[in-house]
This record gives structure tokens, C-alpha cells and sequence, in this order.
């Protein structure tokens, strides 16, 4: 026979369980109360250059720093720079170049990483073609697309191999490649992670020539964030570069899923072309520590390359645009 006591306590217990219940279907169904909303600002289009931040919001890596983090594609018309400045987005990605002229302008933004240890800008010519070096820029028709990081690259390797640039034919590019495959262009400025590619989906076999291996060193790919973001918010964004590092490493070791979950943001996209843009990414990230660590000397490096060319005039404090630290820090905290 059952007494009151056992009585009172089935009652308790039945109640406790309905209250935990009750509370785990309400938080259940609205988890990103509790997260701090992100937007980050791509500097172009939906594709594999991205993958890293795809992964990281698809495997729940944002989520579990304590962030819902909208990824927004850029393009010719969405300038993160703007965007990111005017508060319409948090994080933004783009040319380091471009920041650093920004900057110079009085635009208060700071560079908080790198995503590619180096400029995945190059110079692509046919296998078969004469041309191995800038010298050889001579006497040939070379591509342009004026006002990109490609062309402040190309200028300094104009002047780094003493190349007399009235003896060059320049052409404004537009992105088809035609020009290129039946040989009124012959060079062609290119990202490594795009194409190239799609020259060898072609058939057309090229080589590359990279500022890296020319002794011009620069970045592309910066993210950047406002100075009022940075010392509002220090300890999210620091939680964002941690998140987005994980993704980057679960991408690279898991490229199939990291493709898929690409393909997922633009399904229109080329699944055979968006997995060999991943791999060709994995040969410009860093292989350890730091995933979105900076160098010193590379962004000196486009600070005189910039005033070279006259585009940037006074000093640039390196220190007050860039944050050395904050990638360390938000490292630091996969390792712990």
C-alpha cells in the first residue's frame, strides 16, 4: 500500500520534471535570444574562397562562441568598407590595399586578421607562352583591371624588374576570359582561386606569375571591423576570429562536407570548380598557429609599395589600423 509520504514525493518529482520540461522546450525554441547578433560582409559573391565562415556558422562553432552571425555576399555593388564603417554590417572582408587607403582617409576601421598569409593575386599566361618574368611584359598585350589590387602589384613589379611600360600594350579587362583563350591578351591578371581554373576547365594550360615568388609581398583577403566595434566589443570579435579559425581548420580537413556546405549558400554553383577553389585556398592559409595572424612587415610592404605609386601620402600609423594581437588572443583560445 502506497502511504502519504511516497505520495508527496511522486507529486514533487512530477513536478520538477514538468517545470524542466517547460523550460527546455522554451529556451529550445528560441536559442539565438541568448546569442549576440554578428553580420559579416564578404568581399565577393557566395563561392570557396569563403568556406572557412561557412562551416563555422553550419557546424555550430558561432553558435557555441555565443554568436548568430549573418553572412552577407559582397560584389561590384556592396563595398564592405562602406558598409562595415556606416554600421551597416560588423565584420567586413577586403583588399588590404583598399583598407589601408580608407584608413588613410579618415575611415575608422582596423584590421583585425588576415584570412591568406599572402596576395592571391597573379599574372597568368599560356604554358606555351615566351613570358617568365615582368621583363618579359615587353612587346606584349597585358589585361587590366584598373583601380583592383592587381594593378598596384603589377606597377611595383613593373618597377621591381625595371620594365619600360611604354612598351606594354594595356587593355581594360571585362571577367570573360575569351580574349585571353584566343590570344589577344597576353596576360592576364588573375586570382589564383578562380581563373585559372577555369582557363584548365577549358582545356587552356597555364602558368602563374605570383607577387609572393617576385619578392612583392602583400595580402588580400583583411578583415576589418570599426574602432568603435573594437573597443566596444573586443571579447565578441575575439570569439568571431576564434569560431571562424575553427572553421577554416574543420573546412581543410573535411573539404567534400566543406564543398557541399558551399554549395549550399548558391546552389547554382559548380561543385567539381568550388572544390578545386577550396584546395587551391588551402595552399594560401596558414598551416599552423594563428590562423588570421598578421606580419609587420607585410603590410610596410604595401605601405611603400602605395606611396611608390603616390596613392597613399602622409605616415600611416601600422599600430593604430592594425590589431597584431587580437588574432593571437582569439587563437589562444582553441589551443586552451
Amino acid at each position: 500500500m502506497i502511504n502519504k509520504r511516497t505520495l508527496l514525493i511522486s507529486a514533487v518529482m512530477f513536478t520538477l520534471i514538468g517545470i524542466s520540461a517547460a523550460w527546455w522546450l522554451t529556451t529550445a525554441k528560441t536559442p539565438s535570444a541568448r546569442l549576440e547578433k554578428l553580420s559579416l560582409r564578404l568581399q565577393w559573391l557566395h563561392q570557396a574562397q569563403f568556406a572557412g565562415f561557412y562551416v563555422a556558422k553550419e557546424k555550430g562553432f558561432y553558435r557555441e562562441a555565443g554568436l548568430d552571425v549573418a553572412i552577407q555576399p559582397g560584389g561590384q555593388d556592396f563595398n564592405a568598407v562602406t558598409l562595415v564603417s556606416s554600421g551597416s554590417d560588423d565584420v567586413g572582408v577586403w583588399t588590404a590595399d583598399q583598407v589601408l587607403l580608407a584608413y588613410a582617409r579618415g575611415v575608422p576601421i582596423r584590421a583585425v586578421g588576415v584570412v591568406f598569409d599572402r596576395s592571391l593575386t597573379a599574372f597568368m599566361v599560356k604554358q606555351t607562352s615566351t613570358i617568365r618574368t615582368p621583363k618579359d611584359f615587353e612587346g606584349k598585350t597585358v589585361g587590366m583591371y584598373y583601380g583592383y589590387d592587381s594593378e598596384t602589384i603589377y606597377l611595383a613589379l613593373l618597377k621591381r624588374f625595371n620594365v619600360d611600360r611604354n612598351k606594354i600594350r594595356e587593355t581594360a579587362l571585362q571577367y570573360d576570359l575569351s580574349r585571353f583563350f584566343n590570344g589577344d591578351v597576353d596576360v592576364w591578371p588573375a586570382y589564383v582561386i578562380n581563373q585559372p581554373l577555369a582557363a584548365q576547365a577549358a582545356g587552356v594550360e597555364v602558368r602563374l606569375l605570383k607577387p609572393d615568388d617576385l619578392g612583392i609581398r602583400y595580402y588580400s583577403d583583411t578583415i576589418i571591423i570599426t574602432e568603435k566595434t573594437l573597443h566596444e566589443r573586443r571579447d565578441t570579435v575575439t570569439r568571431f576570429l576564434s569560431a571562424s579559425e575553427r572553421g577554416w581548420r574543420y573546412a581543410l580537413d573535411h573539404r567534400d562536407e566543406a564543398t557541399d556546405i558551399v554549395l549550399k549558400q548558391d546552389p547554382h554553383l559548380n561543385r567539381a570548380h568550388q572544390r578545386q577553389m577550396l584546395d587551391v585556398t588551402a595552399q594560401y592559409l596558414r598551416p599552423r598557429g594563428a590562423q588570421f595572424g598578421m606580419d609587420r612587415g607585410v603590410w610596410e610592404s604595401i605601405i611603400s609599395l602605395l606611396r611608390e605609386q603616390k596613392l597613399l601620402h602622409g605616415n600611416v600609423n601600422v599600430d593604430k589600423l592594425v590589431d597584431f594581437k587580437l588574432p593571437e588572443d582569439a587563437h589562444a583560445k582553441i589551443s586552451d
